[in-house]
């Protein structure tokens, strides 16, 4: 793929290119996602045959002894991080590079299966249809990003995390989380906040701090939002980021 450019290939031959990326073969099954695969893999052995060392194996994964063997909850956490990583990158890249030298020349087709192919190799597999040395400051940091996280970088949220969401709707919703989220991307520094007074029980021991609403956030939701702020900051440094909408 990397003697190869995206512009040779038929749109028959992108479709089974998009379609081989979206299954996984050796990029996603041989490398983050591989204890997924190995997990479902067991579970259809499982069902097909009925032994009872299969069923054993998915209960007492850490018993075996295989770092590999993950437990259920650990597979699909680890999944929905990969699949998030590559749907951030995918919209970052088309959102920065859709009129770059480096899709210069591509249908609008090309460009999406070009800014996926992208995405899913920056981890761990190296191919690449474009020349990196054309793509902004802002992407090449976000690969380095990807790059260094390891293999099996997965967010696991806590048990009290998700109970604070049923317990607490009202200072934890989409609208609030979605908003801290925007506004750290865009450098911006506003916050709804957290109030005791918006709890559904009352909680005596609840006190209202300075703080914005970030800083009842997990350790990991810390980190992710310190990575949208820092990815905001260097969108600027793109020659056509950060540009205001023109209305017509």
């Amino acid at each position: 793929m990397a003697t190869v450019e995206m512009e040779d290939f038929s749109s028959a031959q992108l479709w089974v290119l998009t379609i081989l990326m979206l299954i996984g073969g050796e990029i996603l099954a041989g490398n983050t996602l591989f204890a997924p695969c190995l997990r479902l893999m067991v579970w259809s052995l499982e069902k097909i045959t009925g032994k009872k060392d299969c069923r054993y194996i998915l209960e007492y994964p850490k018993a075996i002894g295989y770092k590999h063997l993950m437990s259920t909850r650990e597979s699909v956490y680890l999944t929905l991080t990969v699949v998030s990583l590559i749907i951030l990158q995918t919209v970052l890249f088309l959102s920065l590079e859709w009129s770059s030298v480096a899709l210069d020349g591509m249908s609008n087709y090309q460009k999406i299966v070009s800014a996926l192919f992208q995405s899913v190799n920056a981890r761990h597999a190296g191919e690449s249809v474009t020349d990196l040395s054309n793509l902004s400051s802002a992407i090449l940091v976000l690969y380095t990003i990807m790059m260094y996280l390891p293999g099996y970088t997965s967010f696991l949220p806590r048990h009290d995390e998700r109970d604070s969401m049923a317990t607490d709707p009202l200072n934890f919703n989409v609208f609030s989380i979605l908003f801290e989220v925007v506004s750290a991307y865009g450098n911006v520094g506003f916050s709804v906040g957290y109030s005791c007074k918006r709890l559904l029980n009352h909680d005596a021991r609840c006190k209202d701090a300075s703080y914005g609403f970030a800083g009842k956030w997990s350790d990991n939701g810390k980190a992710i939002l310190i990575i949208v702020m820092l990815f905001g900051r260097l969108k600027t440094f793109n020659m056509k980021g950060g540009r205001a909408w023109k209305l017509r």
